[in-house]
Formats: structure tokens, sequence, C-alpha cells
């Protein structure tokens, strides 16, 4: 989570200069000036630091951007692009942050292995009587109030699957954390449905404990709605280990992911069978999925390092 502020981070520490960038660690990173700015200072500065192409290893780096100038970065990147770089990132227009996501291919890894399950799901044919109204948006913008609700949260999950039978939102999202602490990951999925009043019905957080250690777990949050079908709270789901810090499967055969048609917006009593599970993904193949995704990042890092190697002793033969 990686992985899109109000993203539980705070504001800009006091004493912080506007427009430095401030590393999730704390640090605080100054990109160097252009000679000739093209954009207001804050957009120069993130312009600077995205051409200066900095590393994407999980990191989620924050930057003081005045509302207009993230109106003028929406308008100037319409594909998504900007100062040559793909961006992902949330925006707080109470706070006026601008919350970059880097994510490394461990990250894009496991969100590639959920999305595959979820396409499949929305296109068996068994299923088309629970997904014909649903849509896969990948990590678009998805904008809500913040507590401040004249003001706006922009932010782009993971994954996220809309019912069409109410498409303003949402109705489900993932977000898979490795850069930020898990309370942040918890606090972003409380912030989801609390925030939305429960129109995103359900969020799942997939936390990879990296750099600590080898510990992979999921929870599936869900919105609680009382008789007269109005919000009424979050309800956490039971800690889901797929293995522990040291990289062992959790012994728990039964384990899983589970989501029910509820999950995806239908209605207990409407829909037959509401309350059956609908999506599952085993604990073997979420097991499977975290070590391939480790053997597939160290083949690609021992290969780029082999072909830099060979690209330096070609160079000093010339």
């Amino acid at each position: 989570m990686d992985s899109c502020s109000d993203n539980g981070q705070e504001p800009d520490a006091p004493g912080q200069t506007p427009g430095s960038l401030s590393v999730s660690g704390g640090d605080n990173v100054s990109s160097p000036d252009l000679p000739s700015p093209e954009y207001p200072s804050e957009l120069q500065q993130l312009a600077n630091f995205l051409r200066n192409q900095p590393p994407s290893d999980d990191q989620i780096i924050e930057f003081f951007l005045p509302a207009e100038q993230y109106r003028q970065l929406a308008e100037l990147s319409p594909d998504g692009r900007f100062a040559g770089s793909r961006l992902r990132y949330d925006y707080s227009s109470a706070t006026e942050t601008l919350a970059l996501r880097m994510p490394s291919r461990k990250h894009e890894y496991i969100i590639q292995f959920i999305n595959d399950r979820l396409l499949c799901f929305l296109r068996d044919p068994a299923m088309v009587e629970y997904t014909a109204t649903l849509r896969h948006f990948g990590c678009s913008d998805t904008p809500y109030p913040s507590k401040d609700v004249t003001k706006l949260i922009t932010r782009q999950p993971d994954i996220q699957i809309t019912n069409m039978k109410n498409p303003e939102l949402p109705v489900l999202v993932c977000e898979v954390g490795y850069a930020q602490p898990i309370k942040k990951l918890h606090d972003l999925a409380r912030e989801y449905i609390e925030q939305t009043g429960g129109r995103i019905r359900t969020v799942i957080t997939l936390d990879l404990a990296y750099p600590r250690g080898k510990r992979a777990h999921l929870i599936v949050w869900r919105a609680s709605f009382g008789d007269d079908g109005r919000f009424k709270e979050v309800v956490r789901g039971g800690i889901v280990e797929i293995r522990n810090r040291h990289g062992v499967k959790s012994p728990d055969r039964a384990a899983g992911l589970f989501l029910s048609p509820e999950d995806f917006g239908f209605t207990r009593g409407v829909e037959i069978s509401a309350d059956r599970h609908i999506f599952t993904v085993s604990l073997d193949d979420l097991y499977a999925a975290m070590k391939s995704m480790e053997e597939n990042d160290a083949l690609v890092k021992a290969a780029n390092a082999d072909w830099l190697k060979s690209l330096q002793a070609g160079a000093e033969g010339m």
C-alpha cells in the first residue's frame, strides 16, 4: 500500500519548508530548482522531483500542493502522466497535501494476483446473476468528503469494484499495505467506510510486513447498517494470517479470503442466498502468491544487476 491525503498521515510538520517532500519515515527531501520554472513553485518542485527519477520502492511521499495547483496538475495529466512519470496519489483539499504512491514490484505483483482473481470472478458465466452490474475500475480517482465536509479527499485505491446500481462510489476497495505503518492502513480502511456513510461497503486490507519480516495477513472491513437501512458502524473482520514473520504458512487450512453478495452491494433478503460466499481465494493460493512474488522479484533484481554489470564492462572496454 502500497499501492491514493488525508490517508492517515499528518500535514507538514511545523517549520517544514512549504513544497518540501516528506518521506514516510519523516526525512525531508528538497528537489533542486530548475533554471526556468514551468509551473508555480510547489508544482514545479513536484515536477523536479519526478524528473530526478526517484526509485519506486514502496514509499509514500507527501508534498504540499495548494488546491489551485492540484487542479492544474489534474488538467496537465489527463492520461495520468506528469513530468515523464505515471502518477498515483491521494490528495486532501483540507490539508492541501498530495501523497505520492510509489509502489514496488512486490506490491504490484500482489495487486495483479488479486485483480486476476476478481476478473475471473466477474467473467464467470455461473456468477452472472451477481456480476452483471459489477465493474472493475482499477485504481482510478475516488473522491469523497473529508471530516471537514466542505473539503474532499481524492484517493486511488489499489483495486476497486463498483456496483452500477449505485455507481457514485465503489462498493468494494482493496489496499495492499507495504510502506505505511499498519495503523495507518487500518485507519484508511475505516475512513473509506465512515466518510462515505457505508457507500463503500467493503474494504480488504492486505498487510505485507516488509522490511520487518515476512508476515502477511489480511482483514475484511465491512459497513454495518441498522434496521432502518442507515449506516451504523464499521465492523472489522478477524485477522487472516497467511504466514508468520518467518515466512511459515499458517496452519489454518480453512482460512482465506471470502466475500458474499452483500460485500458487492446486494441486499440480504432481496437477492437469493445473499450471505453465501461467491468469491473465495484459498490460503494455499494466497501463500503461493507471496512466494511467487519474492521469487520473481529476486529474478528481476539479479537480471538487472547482470545487465548493468555487462553495460559497465562494455563501457570500460571502449
